[in-house]
């Protein structure tokens, strides 16, 4: 039986709602692929299975994160990576590093470069679970090489301090920052990363728990074009990241650029 709300049915309201997810065009800068977890939302059998789902959820391109870079190692996880990446053109990764590719005598510049030249478009570092040292002075020439070639750096929250963030922002200002809210509520965060984000034209925002009543609307009205649209999938719910998007009292072109445009311009700023 079709219930009416608001004079619409709601089966109405779910197709109009499905229809506009599909316009947007959204890349997801939040893809994880863990196959050691079975308590995911959707576990899958491999990697084709995951890929396999993404159309049907309405993401059209991704960056991709490998759990085996933070649970296992990064150097064979982003190896990996870059496998994965050759053949799936829709697809861009997410390079993990640490501290210590600054000590054992490679080249952390060099092996930027030839994961940027295999489409890893960020840099995810994760200092309290690799339990490594964040700062300037240990990781000057990386943040440096980074700054150099905007390349961005992506970050959760609850690895680094906010004082950290602002020092980075400050003193790296070609470096995009974009930090997302995990696995701690951002929300208790607020008092410190909006006057970063009215504060610093490098900092962005990666959009899939900011999810205190109206702070996407508030942000948009700040800076629209340093929102990024991520999903956490496969850990999370595509539509609970895409929804406040898609229901957005916007312009149609401000959902746009959430939605893809904003990383879109990222990549493309890559030097």
């Amino acid at each position: 039986m079709n219930e009416t709300r608001h004079g619409n049915t709601v089966n109405g309201l779910a197709d109009a709602y499905r229809g506009e997810k599909e316009g947007l065009g959204f890349f997801d800068i939040n893809l994880w692929w863990d196959p050691s977890i079975k308590a995911c939302l959707e576990p899958q059998p491999d990697f084709g299975a995951f890929y396999g789902t993404l159309g049907g959820k309405s993401i059209k391109k991704g960056v991709l994160t490998l759990g085996e870079c933070i649970k296992y190692d990064e150097c064979t996880g982003n190896a990996r990576l870059k496998g994965i990446l050759d053949g799936h053109r829709d697809l861009y990764g997410a390079m993990v590093l640490t501290a210590d590719a600054l000590f054992t005598g490679g080249d952390i510049a060099k092996y930027v470069d030839e994961m940027v030249e295999a489409r890893a478009v960020i840099v995810r570092m994760f200092p309290r679970t690799h339990r490594h040292p964040f700062d300037k002075n240990t990781l000057f020439s990386l943040f440096s090489h980074l700054n150099r070639r905007r390349i961005p750096l992506m970050l959760w929250h609850a690895e680094v301090s906010w004082d950290t963030v602002a020092s980075l922002l400050a003193e790296f200002p070609d470096m995009p920052l974009i930090v997302e809210g995990n696995d701690v509520k951002l929300l208790y965060h607020n008092r410190h990363y909006i006057p970063l984000y009215q504060k610093y034209p490098n900092f962005y925002l990666e959009t899939h728990n900011l999810i205190v009543y109206k702070e996407l609307d508030f942000l948009a009205k700040t800076d629209p074009g340093r929102l990024v649209f991520g999903s956490y999938y496969h850990y999370n719910a595509p539509d609970a990241a895409m929804a406040p998007i898609v229901l957005a009292d916007w312009d149609s072109d401000v959902k746009r650029q959430v939605a893809h445009g904003n990383l879109e311009r990222l990549i493309d700023g890559i030097r």
